[in-house]
């Protein structure tokens, strides 16, 4: 999508990034319907996240079935900045800590 916008992928903001995957998201359930849009979406959720440090994030954000769940696992990655950037130790989740 950024490519669209005329920007390169390393110029791409993470801010950007997750409100295009928002975007996304809606759009294709406006298109397909709730779970028909939401497995569509998961199928581009590793292009929007690639180079970033997301695989025990991204493997909880392919199994959910509920969209409330994935928006709130996006602004996961909104509120903690830091944990997502290029280069950042992986997520853990609070199992893998404990």
């Amino acid at each position: 999508p950024w490519s669209f916008a005329g920007k390169l992928r390393r110029d791409v903001t993470l801010d950007y990034k997750t409100a295009v995957m928002r975007l996304h998201l809606a759009e294709l359930q406006d298109y397909m319907g709730e779970q028909k849009g939401l497995r569509q979406f998961r199928k581009h959720m590793r292009r929007y996240l690639s180079g970033r440090p997301t695989k025990q994030l991204l493997k909880q954000m392919m199994l959910t079935d509920e969209t409330s769940e994935l928006l709130d696992l996006i602004q996961h990655i909104e509120n903690h900045p830091d944990l997502y950037a290029y280069g950042a130790r992986p997520y853990r989740t609070k199992t893998e800590t404990a």
